[in-house]
């Protein structure tokens, strides 16, 4: 119950992925670790936009954290993360 494997595609950027959650009790709460893998395969136009659009919208690192807010939201809890 404290893991969560999750792989995720689309056909229509070729991209696919697989990320992995592990919650392990922190104190009163408990602790997140999101570990994941995206790949974009290079083909015609769409992957290069696609890639540029991820880098004008903050990366990977800010899709993550609206991510985790989200997960907390649906929770009732705030998240905190480590720096």
């Amino acid at each position: 119950p404290g893991r969560m494997v999750r792989e995720m595609s689309s056909g229509s950027i070729n991209m696919g992925g697989r990320w992995e959650y592990e919650l392990e009790p922190a104190g009163e709460g408990c602790r997140l670790t999101i570990a994941g893998r995206t790949d974009i395969e290079s083909d015609g136009l769409v992957a290069p936009i696609f890639r540029v659009m991820m880098i004008l919208g903050g990366g990977v690192d800010a899709g993550l954290n609206i991510h985790i807010d989200m997960l907390a939201e649906s929770l009732g809890t705030e998240a905190r993360r480590a720096d």
